[in-house]
């Protein structure tokens, strides 16, 4: 049973009992990312959330640390575009200590300068400079999601710059704190072997307490603008022509997660991109032996959400037979040109994989979570497997006429030497 608990300070708090189970996971969200960092600081929020399990006015860094892990807890952080999160795994009995270690981490705003530079100098600068040399990676930080997001604050990395990150004081990170690590920017989620009212007293005596604040969020209004974006890769270059790589990736623009549709689109990706039954795997990787790892994804920042087909590992020059046969796979989904047999296999594909996720304690919180900052239209995993059993050959084909009739982006990359072969794209 799921328990959801709105405070007069704005903090909304939501768990989920797991009978029979030990250990109990518990995420701590603040509605801030890189969405939130100002101009020519790009990279703060991540700092910040580098900066979380940091020495405090309440406890050092080595007692935090020996508090969570000599108690038995896995924790971390991380952020995203759209959210900072804390999360915590952790024998049930140990639940107290994981809220005490979270909300003094979110009341405090001292910080050690010499812990900030050393995180700033190492482990910050190091991930940054990892994530240039992973070279997918890359290309989705640095060329498709800012051409996706173009003019909207999700058009940055998350992690920044190096030079934005050399720039970022701990003035700026007091400011950003004091700005939105408020209780009515917060949500906590938590699930497992817990006693909900218990929990709730808990939270009570702590982060209900806390002071509410004015949080000014930015206005994001974004409409995909369609087209073509060719990079040029040199680190994509093979020991020779036969061994050149590519990217290509067709994006458009869907209805969000507070959709009907989105139980629906989840089902078309899994359809397409999802497992060797896909019809991308079949018909690249099989039929045409082109491309190593066909993919499709349903995915939102807030409310703008997108559906994106994508295959990597493939040669240049199957780009365009690539991008005709993409093509050709969503039009044929527009038409209903789906068995019976396949349609009810990947449901059953997805479903399975809904189940196994509910299996853990962190599946389920994550989704709680999810359920309040993307405003899930299905607020638990079991109303969206419901949705999906209901899914019919027809709601398919009307869902993907409704969500494919725009014109997509379409992002590529390439070893150097082959884009004017590609004159449409230039």
């Amino acid at each position: 049973m799921i328990h959801r608990k709105p405070y007069d300070n704005g903090l909304v708090v939501v768990c989920k009992e797991v009978l029979g189970r030990s250990v109990t996971s518990l995420i701590v969200g603040i509605n801030v990312g890189s969405k939130n960092d100002p101009e020519r600081q790009e990279g703060c929020a991540h700092l910040l959330e580098h900066m979380l399990f940091s020495s405090n006015e309440f406890r050092t860094q080595s007692e935090i640390v020996e508090a969570g892990e000599f108690s038995g807890m896995n924790f971390n952080a991380h952020t995203s575009k759209i959210s900072t999160e804390m999360e915590f795994i952790l024998p049930s009995e140990q639940l107290r200590l994981a809220l005490e270690l979270a909300y003094q981490s979110v009341l405090s705003r001292e910080c050690c300068e010499e812990e900030l530079h050393r995180e700033k100098t190492g482990p910050v600068t190091d991930e940054l400079r990892k994530n240039e040399m992973k070279l997918e990676k890359k290309f989705f930080v640095r060329v498709m999601y800012p051409r996706v997001f173009l003019g909207t604050p999700f058009d940055h990395a998350v992690i920044g710059t190096l030079d934005s990150l050399k720039n970022l004081t701990l003035s700026d990170l007091i400011k950003m704190k004091d700005m939105f690590y408020v209780p009515n920017n917060m949500v906590i989620s938590a699930a497992g072997s817990l006693n909900p009212d218990l929990f709730f007293s808990e939270i009570e005596s702590s982060f209900a307490t806390m002071n509410r604040s004015v949080v000014v969020q930015p206005e994001i209004n974004w409409t995909l603008t369609p087209g073509v974006e060719y990079v040029v890769f040199p680190e994509l270059k093979g020991s020779d022509k036969d061994h050149d790589h590519a990217y290509l990736h067709i994006i458009y623009q869907v209805n969000p997660p507070n959709s009907v549709d989105s139980s629906c689109l989840s089902l078309i990706s899994y359809m397409i991109g999802q497992g060797h039954t896909s019809l991308l795997f079949k018909k690249l990787r099989n039929e045409r032996g082109i491309g190593y790892s066909p993919s499709a994804s349903y995915s939102s920042l807030e409310q703008c959400a997108t559906f994106r087909v994508g295959l990597s590992g493939l040669h240049p020059l199957k780009i365009e037979e690539s991008a005709q046969v993409m093509f050709k796979i969503i039009d044929d989904i527009k038409q209903g040109n789906l068995t019976d047999d396949f349609l009810e296999g990947k449901k059953n594909q997805l479903i399975s994989n809904l189940l196994i996720g509910m299996e853990t304690e962190v599946g389920n919180s994550t989704y709680l979570m999810g359920s309040e900052f993307r405003e899930y239209v299905y607020k638990t995993p079991e109303l969206l497997i419901e949705a999906i059993r209901k899914i019919t050959r027809e709601q398919v084909q009307d869902v993907a006429q409704r969500n494919f009739s725009r014109e997509p982006l379409i992002v590529i990359a390439s070893a150097p030497g082959y884009k004017n072969i590609f004159t449409q794209y230039q």
